[in-house]
């Protein structure tokens, strides 16, 4: 009778860490400011242009390398980690253009939104910071 307690004490102590960890890994909402913008008009010859800054909310998870912005309508994207010295850096992709880059030490970031190259909308390029909301 003992040996099953003990072997129901250990195996709801393996269920509550698993359980615990995983809900320490879930994303986290951070508040993000542009502090500067800039970019190309290519309708104008690629022009260069300054941009009005933004302040936009976004769900991140670092340990699981996941970034969503529906203020910035990057709901969609693949992230991975830079290798080597740089695997701080956490890089996102849309399946438009866009690229949110994210130093995972210090909440810095920078967007680059590049669909203009289309010939259409502007080559956009950001940096700024961010803080969990």
């Amino acid at each position: 009778m003992f040996h099953k307690i003990k072997k129901l004490f250990f195996y709801t102590f393996i269920l509550f860490f698993t359980f615990f960890n995983y809900s320490l890994a879930k994303e986290k909402m951070y508040y993000c400011i542009e502090i500067e913008k800039t970019g190309f008009a290519p309708k104008e010859n690629f022009k260069r242009y300054g941009y009005n800054t933004e302040r936009f909310k976004a769900k991140i998870d670092f340990e699981n390398n996941f970034y969503s912005s529906k203020d910035r309508s990057d709901s969609i994207t693949n992230c991975r980690r830079m290798v080597g010295t740089f695997s701080h850096i956490m890089q996102c992709h849309t399946i438009y253009g866009t690229m949110f880059a994210i130093n995972t030490k210090n909440l810095r970031f920078a967007v680059t939104d590049l669909i203009g190259i289309n010939g259409s909308d502007d080559l956009v390029l950001s940096h700024g910071t961010c803080e969990e909301f």
